[in-house]
């Protein structure tokens, strides 16, 4: 089995400056489900950060966070699918 990595992971507890291009202010929470034999399973729910405080993103930040980790994960190929609103990668 092939290895698996997360990339650019950052920190969902940043809230210096905005940067309305990048949206610094979006970010993931990563769930990662395993087993005896390695990761099973990614789940990963959009946040948005505000002064002090991170909660779950919805409407438009949450759709812009889902379209760019669909994004991300296509130019690896790695296949996206949704569940409850969150973001599933299924890797058995």
């Amino acid at each position: 089995m092939a290895g698996r990595i997360l990339y650019d992971l950052g920190d969902f507890l940043d809230d210096y400056r905005v940067d309305r291009r990048l949206r610094n202010d979006l970010g993931l929470l990563f769930l990662v489900t395993m087993d005896t034999d390695g990761p099973i399973q990614l789940e990963a729910l959009p946040l948005k950060l505000d002064f002090c405080r991170t909660s779950l993103a919805t409407g438009q930040d949450a759709a812009w966070m889902r379209r760019r980790f669909r994004a991300a994960c296509a130019a690896l190929d790695t296949q996206v699918d949704e569940a409850a609103g969150r973001l599933v990668v299924n890797w058995r």
